[in-house]
């Protein structure tokens, strides 16, 4: 019969391996004619450990026959970079065919539609690792193709990557390399490295005491559109070769969303201070599995006139009082997240029940558009043609995200770190903000007749004498 020998210890790979899916659909029949019951798993299982036969003899354990869709190179390569798998698919197809409880292995190819071998195999039981399906997916999965789902933890200490990872460095199998102190763990940084430029040079520099660094790959782009934005950001690949020949002596691993929270394993987490990495670490609880620290990537100039206090020619209302300073403090927080090189303002939107939405200036599509491509404002001295930038003010923020949720800004008071530009002005006028507190000098006050005209009183803030109680 034609599933003669899978039953048997000692058959062959060839009998063992099925590429054709007619003849799988059949064995597939066939096994529930026989009432067994199916388990279905699938993975790279690329250099082959302790962890993935515990794995596989785990999930044949919730059936009677267990079939193992193995991915091919190009579907790896896919996924986790041009430098893996680090063992050719056959080899891989053969070990994982000899693992005790593997009934049958298949393989999953690049360009196969989402969940092909599922929906071709249907199993009763199909058996996944805890990042590769969410709550939704595995809903409908339950629905539509499978029995029920049941999720595994990963059951190595050192996964595939990590041990990739040794390998580059020369710690070659030897227990006595293997990484036991705490000091062998010590940190790791991660980080989206779309562009090579002095600002990530010194950011490396800074934490050169980092024995890996993790670069974010291709796969971030499905959760984080901002990524999918960088049409000419760097392969990340290039960018981790570049890392290896300029920093030999530290490990560089671009990192794929599945193996993310496995690939942190050191015992602080150093990470740019900016909007996509903070999304990052909170969509993959990484705070939860080790302490993470945020530092500032982003290049800025530091000029004299960004410091000044009182802006010259203002002669409106002026308040040291503590909630006031508690809110522009807030805002000078905020405004540290921004990645201009030349201004950065924080700003926050506050109603009578507190803060209603906070925000600072930033380049668009992506944060990291100067970097990218450029910066306009190069071209002009400051106050000049504001409207030639790729950023939007935080004001200008603000308030269209109000417009969006449909929230009415009639009556609040706005705490921004610089006087309004004439453009942020008008549509400050427009909005119904009654307050304006800022700090901090500005070159252009046009904006000032422009907000007095529409009733909007201007309160600059001190926040160098005491507080008035």
């Amino acid at each position: 019969m034609f599933y003669e020998g899978l039953f048997d210890d000692a058959s062959s790979f060839d009998q063992r391996f099925v590429t054709d899916e007619t003849r799988l659909r059949e064995i597939v029949s066939a096994l529930r004619t026989l009432g067994q019951k199916i388990v279905l798993t699938s993975g790279s299982f690329d250099i082959l450990h302790e962890g993935h036969s515990r794995y596989l003899e785990a999930a044949r354990g919730f059936g009677n026959f267990l079939i193992v869709g193995v991915d091919s190179d190009a579907k790896v390569q896919a996924r986790k970079g041009r430098h893996r798998p680090a063992v050719p698919e056959m080899e891989r197809l053969r070990m994982v065919t000899h693992q005790r409880g593997v009934g049958l292995v298949t393989l999953k190819r690049e360009t196969d539609p989402k969940w092909h071998l599922i929906k071709l195999v249907r199993p009763d039981i199909l058996v996944a690792t805890a990042e590769t399906y969410t709550t939704e997916e595995i809903a409908e999965l339950e629905a539509k193709y499978c029995g029920r789902v049941e999720v595994l933890e990963r059951m190595s200490t050192v996964s595939t990557s990590a041990r990739l990872r040794r390998i580059q460095l020369g710690a070659i199998d030897s227990p006595a390399a293997r990484p036991h102190a705490p000091d062998n763990r010590d940190k790791q940084i991660l980080l989206y490295l779309p562009v090579l430029t002095s600002a990530f040079e010194s950011f490396l520099d800074r934490h050169n005491d980092a024995s890996e660094i993790l670069i974010l790959g291709r796969g971030f782009a499905d959760d984080f559109p901002v990524i999918r934005k960088d049409i000419r950001a760097l392969d990340p690949d290039r960018a981790a070769d570049y890392l290896r020949h300029s920093r030999p002596s530290t490990v560089v691993t671009v990192v794929e969303p599945a193996d993310l929270p496995n690939a942190v394993h050191a015992d602080e987490l150093t990470v740019p201070d900016d909007a996509l990495m903070r999304d990052v670490v909170e969509a993959h609880d990484l705070a939860a599995r080790t302490k993470v620290t945020f530092d500032p990537v982003f290049l800025f100039w530091d000029r004299e006139w960004s410091r000044a206090a009182r802006p010259a020619g203002y002669d409106g209302a002026v308040t040291a009082d503590e909630l006031a300073r508690e809110y522009t403090a807030l805002a000078q927080a905020l405004s540290s997240r921004s990645s201009d090189w030349w201004r950065r303002v924080g700003a926050v939107i506050v109603g009578e029940n507190g803060v209603i939405d906070e925000a600072w200036n930033h380049h668009l599509p992506t944060e990291y558009a100067p970097y990218i491509d450029g910066d306009p404002r190069n071209n002009f001295q400051r106050g000049d043609r504001a409207d030639l930038s790729t950023a939007i003010h935080a004001e200008a923020s603000l308030i269209g995200r109000a417009a969006r949720r449909g929230v009415s800004l009639e009556g609040t008071d706005l705490y921004v770190t610089t006087f309004p530009c004439p453009s942020c002005a008008r549509l400050i006028a427009e909005s119904g903000i009654r307050r304006c507190f800022f700090t901090g000098p500005y070159s252009v006050l046009e904006g000032d007749q422009v907000l007095r005209s529409a009733g909007v009183e201007l309160i600059w803030v001190d926040t160098t004498t005491p507080p008035t109680p």
